[in-house]
């Protein structure tokens, strides 16, 4: 654990937030920006020429366990074997 004293413990979920706080006002000045100017709004990810790889990326195994495990690293252990068997399943379909 990085925050060691107990007074960066205790300032740790003022922290995060204030991040959170700043990445709301980040997408509300974002959304705002492309009413305003649709021009500016990033192309849907169906046009770029690797989407189509990109599908094929998020259905293997390790792409799988690895979204369960920052999803929820302390579940991951429990997790681990459905998501196995699951991939196990849809591959033989």
């Amino acid at each position: 654990m990085c925050a060691q004293s107990p007074l960066k413990i205790l300032k740790l979920p003022f922290t995060l937030g204030l991040i959170a706080l700043s990445h709301k006002l980040y997408l509300d000045t974002l959304n705002t920006l492309y009413a305003q100017s649709p021009e500016l709004k990033p192309e849907p990810l169906e046009i770029y020429s690797d989407y189509q790889e990109a599908l094929k990326v998020k259905q293997t195994l390790s792409y799988k366990m690895g979204e369960s495990m920052l999803k929820n690293p302390l579940l991951f252990v429990f997790k681990a074997f459905g998501i196995y068997r699951e991939f196990k399943k849809n591959r033989k379909i």
